[in-house]
């Protein structure tokens, strides 16, 4: 979601004044530890970045599993990730304007640790395909949809000169750094015996998004952060 269009004139120049300057890492980190709406704003992407190279992973090898045949392994993964793409544009087209309307941006957030969380659980209990479809589907199907729909707005809540000098480390820095933890996790781990490594990972999937859901339970107490979703062009409460 593009919010650039209907931003306000302040909105706007703080933003190309945060572009236009170098970003300065020290004064980032400053603001993150600070700053608790930021710190808790960037804990919720760390969790989100965390999970989807574990997630991919555990996918990816039961389809390996069980489609030995290469043909029959890539007809599956372009039927699959279609059924993936449809998914997150009906959810976009359909869901998030309810979500967002009926329980707020704060619930939009809590959509995916939820859905993921209950995914993970259930691998745990079926350890297989279907169960690593599902949490395949519940990560990368709301984090395309509802998940950065919903922290878009809730930039906008923020102080804007601040949190754009944030927001572009997060995109220059934070997510690549966030998918490495995830990786050199799934190094780790997949040394183990497979079946352990299984339910380990399962079980790393599920203890994030638990304090994933916290984190984003904690936004409710912020200030910045608006407890329903407004339209663009109203005004956001300041601190």
């Amino acid at each position: 979601m593009r919010l650039q269009g209907r931003e306000k004139p302040a909105v706007a120049a703080a933003r190309h004044e945060a572009q236009a300057q170098p970003v300065d890492f020290g004064l980032v980190w400053d603001s993150i530890l600070s700053n608790r709406f930021i710190l808790l704003i960037t804990l919720l992407l760390l969790f989100s970045q965390v999970c989807e190279p574990i997630v991919e992973y555990q996918f990816m090898h039961h389809v390996e599993q069980t489609y030995t045949d290469q043909n029959a392994r890539t007809v599956f993964l372009s039927e699959f990730l279609s059924l993936l793409s449809a998914l997150a544009l009906g959810i976009n087209l359909l869901l998030t304007p309810l979500i967002h309307r009926y329980l707020g941006v704060i619930g939009g957030l809590m959509v995916q640790p939820v859905l993921l969380g209950m995914a993970s659980l259930a691998y745990l209990v079926h350890v297989d395909l279907r169960m690593a479809m599902a949490m395949k589907l519940t990560d990368r199907g709301l984090s395309y949809s509802i998940n950065r729909a919903s922290r878009e707005l809730l930039y906008v809540g923020a102080d804007a000169a601040r949190i754009f000098k944030v927001k572009a480390w997060i995109d220059m820095v934070g997510y690549r750094t966030f998918k490495i933890i995830g990786n050199v996790a799934i190094i780790g781990i997949s040394a183990l015996p497979d079946r352990f490594g299984n339910y380990l990972l399962g079980g790393v999937v599920l203890g994030i998004c638990v304090a994933w859901a916290l984190a984003v339970w904690a936004l409710r107490s912020t200030r910045r952060a608006p407890p329903k979703a407004r339209p663009i062009g109203d005004a956001m409460p300041h601190a």
